[in-house]
């Protein structure tokens, strides 16, 4: 059997690290394209997204009760290529999913549905905030719907200059103009919502050289402008009333992702460091910020890479995310994400990540693994050893590659090639020397 270790070099990582992949690839229909996740619980999780090949358009809303193992189509649209039949809508944007029973989706050209049993009956409508803002609508999607409870969901939209909201579960809908009528055009592109008293708006110009973060107390009654020094800021959350967490990239080709915290409602901040490891100029661009039960837990998604920590920031653990951009977690351990090839994926080992990052003896990186892709292996905190044997084992614990390596030690890099004769599935990277097995790390080959 070819043997193919394919080179070394020493790295070095700081308080971070490059944590060794924890997405397995749910199946689905290979050119599905999902816009939107969104999750009730550890369990339940609705997509919605369109299908197309050369015959059928269709756009669909799938709901998962067991964590992606099966899923059930609950509202679809469907039309041949040929066929002139009409439909309420040609795509789906976004769904919400605010109670175990009740999911909200929106749509392209105004379309808004919910459903309040689980999705076995659908009641149809369109928004409708004006005649000024129809072609505004038409021409462009909303960018988020947030729904806090069954009844009470607000929408921003990147061309309107106001904040929209329902109260009633989208009977009608409310919308309050942001405080900058004077610089046109602008609208909305992030927004946060502690609690119907506190949300917090990050607003643009649409050439992007302004940007305001504005709050409002009274659903856009009165707006208070926030922290202007964050001109970079793409996102800004409230933990609690004085502790804020902003997340953004910075100016250079890179845009190196970074979060700033501040423990007084914004008056100093102090900047987290990020990881230095990138792919291209986008992989930084931060996605979302995530909290959890446990305050010192929290998940920064970019368009790349998935960052977490377990201390509040003072370390991050880092796994590659397979090129996507639509993502939910909303749980430590327990996410989904797709990307826009056709692939679903899962978060599927996260309670593995070690409290203390560098405890990690081996990572292994990119993972999952792209055929005719190197697998980078770097031994973090493996320790000094003469010799040792590598394995690369299947999960029957069949061995279907193996090597020997002379002087390993700590932050040493390998790269290994798996032969074409491997094939897809889930393997883990297993090393021993002559005192047993002093490391073991599972990869997927795609």
């Amino acid at each position: 059997m070819n043997k193919k270790l394919i080179g070394f070099i020493i790295l070095c990582f700081c308080t971070q690290s490059l944590y060794s992949g924890a997405w397995v690839v749910i199946p689905s229909n290979k050119w599905d394209m999902d816009n939107f996740i969104a999750s009730y619980d550890s369990n339940k999780f609705v997509i919605c997204g369109q299908y197309t090949d050369l015959t059928v358009n269709r756009i669909y809303v799938k709901k998962t009760t067991d964590y992606g193992n099966t899923w059930k189509d609950i509202l679809v649209y469907s039309r041949q290529h040929n066929d002139t039949k009409y439909l309420p809508c040609n795509w789906f944007t976004h769904v919400a999913f605010p109670d175990s029973n009740t999911i909200y989706v929106l749509g392209r050209d105004f379309f808004f549905a919910k459903t309040y049993d689980g999705g076995e009956n659908w009641d149809t409508s369109r928004i409708y905030i004006g005649k000024k803002y129809d072609k505004i609508i038409t021409d462009s999607p909303f960018w988020h719907m947030k729904f806090l409870d069954k009844k009470i969901g607000f929408f921003i939209h990147p061309m309107i200059d106001s904040l929209i909201y329902t109260l009633d579960g989208g009977s009608t809908f409310i919308t309050k103009k942001f405080p900058y009528a004077g610089v046109e055009p602008y609208g909305a592109f992030y927004i946060d919502i502690r609690n119907i008293n506190d949300i917090t708006v990050v607003l643009y110009k649409i050439d992007g050289d302004w940007k305001k973060i504005v709050r409002t107390r009274d659903l856009g009654d009165t707006w208070e402008e926030l922290d202007e020094s964050l001109d970079l800021c793409r996102i800004y959350r409230r933990k609690s009333e004085n502790e804020i967490w902003a997340a953004g990239f910075t100016k250079e080709f890179k845009q190196i992702p970074f979060i700033k915290k501040s423990l007084d409602n914004g008056v100093t901040w102090d900047t987290l460091f990020y990881p230095t490891y990138y792919q291209d100029a986008a992989s930084g661009v931060p996605q979302g910020l995530f909290f959890y039960d446990d305050p010192n837990k929290i998940a920064f998604p970019t368009f790349s890479y998935l960052y977490r920590t377990v201390d509040a920031g003072k370390t991050w653990t880092c796994d590659t995310i397979p090129s996507s951009s639509v993502y939910d977690i909303p749980y430590w351990d327990r996410g989904m994400i797709s990307n826009k090839g056709g692939k679903l994926y899962r978060l599927e080992n996260g309670t593995s990540v070690k409290e203390n990052s560098l405890e990690i003896p081996i990572l292994l990186y990119p993972n999952p693994l792209p055929r005719s892709v190197p697998l980078n292996i770097n031994f973090r905190n493996i320790g000094n050893y003469s010799k040792c044997s590598m394995k690369i084992v299947d999960i029957t614990g069949k061995t279907v590659d193996e090597f020997n390596t002379n002087n390993i030690r700590a932050d040493m890099n390998f790269q290994y090639l798996p032969d074409g004769d491997i094939l897809s599935g889930t393997y883990f990277l297993v090393i021993e020397s002559d005192e047993g097995i002093i490391a073991k790390e599972k990869f997927v080959l795609e």
